[in-house]
């Protein structure tokens, strides 16, 4: 049991690294006021026990001025939801591809 697990949880992991550098790419190239601080690995608490690839996205820091008003400007908002919608596509064209390549 516990080798099926670690199987995947490690190809939920490649597939979360892909992923969270995909939206790195895409937040670099699209949203200027608030630059990438790039790819980190954590244990964070609401992504453990995620049997899918999972990312946790941190669009900003409230103590951050410059942050906290883009953050909640309309402007700012929609350049995030379409960026992170945006990384979704290309991820998703991604993971199809791998699983024709898999077949």
């Amino acid at each position: 049991n516990f080798i099926l697990v670690s199987m995947a949880h490690s190809a939920s992991m490649r597939y979360s690294e892909r992923f969270a550098g995909i939206l790195n790419t895409n937040w670099d190239k699209e949203i200027k006021a608030v630059p990438t601080r790039g790819v980190k690995q954590a244990g964070f608490y609401v992504l453990v026990g995620a049997s899918m690839p999972s990312v946790l996205v941190e669009t900003g820091f409230l103590s951050n001025k410059i942050d906290e008003a883009y953050v909640n400007s309309k402007k700012g908002q929609k350049e995030i939801a379409k960026t992170i919608y945006n990384s979704i596509v290309d991820y998703r064209e991604y993971y199809d591809k791998q699983l024709k390549e898999d077949e």
